[in-house]
């Protein structure tokens, strides 16, 4: 009976991970700052350079996969933000963060 409980504790937990993430990155705008959003996402997952783009990638696991919050930057200051989900191996970020294409934003 533990064990169920655990198994449900986490799936719900793990549910609530992927909101956080969504809700904190819904109040990322253009024109703010790195520091802005540090303060609002904390430190990424994964940092990709192009001249003076930036793509800074943040992730949170849950029961639908992993979610995937990408934050665009040029000269250091926010210029939008993409998402994307990965349903292969939900629970590991680190290995599924995506090679940015800087030609079309993905």
């Amino acid at each position: 009976m533990k064990n169920i409980l655990f198994v449900l504790f986490f799936y719900v937990a793990s549910g609530c991970t992927n909101t956080k993430l969504a809700t904190k990155a819904n109040a990322i705008e253009p024109g703010q700052t790195k520091q802005d959003v540090i303060k609002i996402l904390g430190t990424p997952g994964d940092k990709q350079f192009n001249d003076k783009n930036e793509a800074w990638q943040y992730c949170s696991t849950g029961i639908g996969g992993d979610k995937f919050v990408v934050v665009w930057f040029y000269d250091a200051i926010v210029t939008g933000m993409t998402t994307y989900t990965n349903n292969l191996g939900v629970g590991n970020c680190d290995k599924f963060y995506k090679r940015i294409d800087w030609q079309s934003r993905q």
